[in-house]
């Protein structure tokens, strides 16, 4: 990770285009009027409007309710989740803009963080609940040997949700200071939701006006989940300027994140004990938390460098150590495997998506505290509704069956009977040594070579996991919009603030459409477009 450069030497460099001072104004934006406070050394704006209230919780849950039967009706069919966060902000703004007539006051950029903080817990939470995969795995795919199946009532469903629902969004607090203000890492969907939100609420559009002020900004990215071929369009620049964070008051406490943390990850022992009762041990449970907290830093720091936070990998790497930690004679290995795999992709999602929502608050200067307390509202109505929404699924259609294949199911299911019954191929842990000898000396390299013209040229290992655990649809698309990037910017020579604000018109749209494919898909007519 290359250090901050400083800003008098950016300020110096040709590499400070007017967009760099334009298109986001991440640390120093400032529309006039704004008040200023200290932070850190530096002037931090003080935002206009209000950063948490009632009616921007109250819209962000209702959109947040759309995402998630969005997210689970596709889910079951696919495994393919997305947060929608940029369309939710565009659902958020329409609807205010509607009504501000009948407002009290306006409805302000920080308020629409508020709202698409709320909207994106409670609509993942599918994935985060592991009602698209872990849960079906359990209800349909056990066998009779296994211990299986097991069929959860709505109640024990609604707990188990519950467990999972909060350690990860505490713990996601503390590491804030690290990756966004010291290390500014990306976060590219977190970074084009905010560019989103400046130009619906009138900010960031006059390119010279922004450069007079002197703005001071990271580099915008772009959102990958929706659009996998902007990924590479944005997400190649390496220069960081200094930045400043929020005012203490603003900060959530330290205090708050020690007794929320020890509270959420105690609730989900409890909650696993007394959904799985026996089935489950307790020195297991205790063991799966704390491997989720340590791989959540891997998944955030995968997010703010890649925009992919590789839940999936996370949770079977876990089942892959839990085979070691539960002997394989264990009656209930399988289901101990895929519970344990369940609690780590909970806290990496979690974590990773708090973390994201962070950078579009930070580039938009919203309140910390504002979007963790957020965050845990949709979490805790996610959970419920997340429930209530599987349930009402797999009460209508067959699961497994012809609309709802659960595909994800079947990984979860086969991985645990790898790990834990039939075991590895030949060779597998050899492989495994000699890649992290290789991907810890590209680190080195990478670490080292900073600012050097071949260091951009070395890869890294989250990078080329990434593009093995995608298909080639992904890892081809990112590599076509690298391309577009570097045409349009080295080859002709022209402005970034076009190409990204078409890129995040693109996102914008899929996530529209996917809503429209979803309405058309659930009277039978054909998707306009299909994944």
């Amino acid at each position: 990770m290359a250090p901050d450069r400083g800003y008098e030497a950016l300020e110096s460099s040709s590499y400070l285009s007017g967009f760099h001072r334009s298109v986001l104004a991440s640390d120093d934006v400032h529309a006039p009027g704004r008040d200023r406070t200290k932070s850190s050394g530096f002037e931090y704006p003080t935002p206009e409007g209000e950063s948490f209230t009632i009616r921007g919780i109250a819209v962000g849950l209702v959109v947040g309710i759309l995402i998630c039967f969005s997210n689970t009706f596709f889910g079951l069919q696919t495994g393919w989740v997305s947060g929608m966060t940029m369309p939710a902000s565009l659902v958020g703004f329409a609807f205010f803009r509607a009504a501000a007539s009948h407002l009290n006051f306006p409805f302000s950029p920080v308020e629409n963080v508020l709202v698409q903080t709320v909207a994106g817990a409670v609509g993942t939470m599918p994935l985060g609940s592991g009602f698209v995969g872990v849960v079906p795995a359990l209800e349909y795919l056990l066998k009779p040997s296994e211990n299986g199946p097991l069929k959860l009532s709505l109640g024990n469903l609604v707990l188990w949700s519950l467990g999972l629902s909060f350690f990860g969004v505490v713990f996601g607090v503390p590491l804030r200071k690290q990756v966004i203000i010291k290390e500014k890492l990306k976060f590219p969907s977190g970074t084009a939701t905010a560019l989103m939100i400046r130009v619906l609420h009138g900010e960031g559009k006059d390119d010279d006006a922004a450069t007079r002020e002197d703005r001071r900004s990271d580099r915008l990215g772009e959102d990958a989940e929706d659009e996998p071929v902007l990924q590479g369009v944005v997400i190649d620049d390496k220069h960081r300027v200094p930045d400043s964070d929020a005012p203490p008051e603003q900060l959530v406490g330290m205090r708050t994140v020690v007794i929320g943390l020890v509270a959420s990850l105690l609730f989900c022992v409890l909650t696993i004990r007394l959904v799985f009762g026996s089935l489950v041990p307790i020195y297991a449970t205790l063991i799966a938390v704390l491997m989720a907290l340590l791989l959540s830093v891997m998944g955030v720091r995968a997010l703010g460098e890649t925009d992919l936070n590789p839940v999936s990998g996370i949770s079977k790497l876990t089942q892959l150590l839990f085979a070691l930690v539960v002997p394989r004679r264990h009656p209930n290995a399988i289901i101990i495997n895929l519970v344990a795999g369940a609690v780590s992709e909970a806290g990496a999602l979690q974590a990773g998506d708090m973390l994201q929502d962070l950078k579009t608050g930070h580039l938009v200067h919203a309140s910390p505290k504002a979007q963790f307390y957020g965050q845990l509202i949709g979490s805790l109505v996610g959970a419920v509704a997340s429930a209530l929404v599987y349930k009402l699924y797999t009460s209508v259609y067959a699961v497994p069956g012809e609309l709802f294949q659960v595909p994800t199911a079947y990984v979860w299911i086969f991985t645990a009977r790898l790990v834990t019954g039939h075991g590895l191929p030949p060779m597998a842990a050899q492989w495994a040594l000699g890649a992290a000898v290789l991907f810890v000396a590209t680190s080195i390299l990478r670490t080292v070579g900073v600012d050097r013209s071949w260091q951009a040229f070395v890869p890294g290992g989250i990078a080329v996991a990434v593009g093995m655990y995608n298909t080639p649809s992904f890892t081809l698309a990112r590599a076509v919009g690298g391309l577009i990037s570097w045409y349009w910017l080295s080859h002709r020579k022209r402005p970034e603030t076009s190409l990204i604000i078409f890129a995040s018109g693109l996102i914008l749209g899929e996530g529209v459409v996917s809503i429209v494919n979803l309405v058309l898909a659930s009277v039978g007519v054909r998707p306009l477009m299909s994944s």
